[in-house]
């Protein structure tokens, strides 16, 4: 990610706030929660950092009737809506052909009556954009990275299944 802007939210604590800037090729706004209130400090306009991107879902989900709509939508603020087809899942997470393509947290809970996407659906959620910093980011300048976006997983990638 190339930072645009840095915005610790000082109102709730010193950890959490909101990073923007370029994603393969895309503005983003992201939620993330620092180790340490000190990174806040240590990220500038301009740096370009590793990250590992994900959307947790916090509002609706559904099926999507448009089976070639694949977008990321910015709600408000970290709020985005993700339509597109599943290409790889793993219990709750699924990662969505989207641009850039996204893993998304379903996060369903048990009182929800929603059964999982199968491979090859297509699907419309919305949730929190998040990011965490890469063990090894540094920040510094430098090309903003193209194409796929790394994407955070509890479960490694290998064992996403893929059509």
């Amino acid at each position: 990610m190339r930072v645009s802007k840095i915005e610790p939210w000082a109102e709730f604590n010193e950890y959490e706030g909101q990073l923007e800037g370029e994603v393969a090729n895309t503005l983003l706004t992201c939620h993330v929660v620092m180790n340490s209130g000190e990174l806040w400090r240590q990220i500038s306009i301009g740096d370009v950092v590793r990250i590992d991107l994900w959307l947790e879902r916090s509002g609706s989900i559904g099926k999507s009737l448009a089976k070639d709509a694949a977008e990321l939508v910015q709600l408000e603020g970290v709020q985005y809506r993700a339509t597109g087809e599943v290409v790889a899942s793993v219990g709750e997470e699924v990662l969505l052909a989207t641009d850039p393509q996204l893993r998304v947290d379903l996060d369903i809970p048990s009182t929800m009556a929603f059964a999982l996407p199968r491979l090859g659906e297509s699907i419309e959620v919305s949730g929190t954009l998040r990011a965490e910093l890469a063990e090894d980011w540094r920040p510094g300048p430098g090309p903003v990275p193209r194409g796929r976006v790394q994407q955070h997983s509890r479960v490694p990638q290998r064992e996403l299944r893929s059509g």
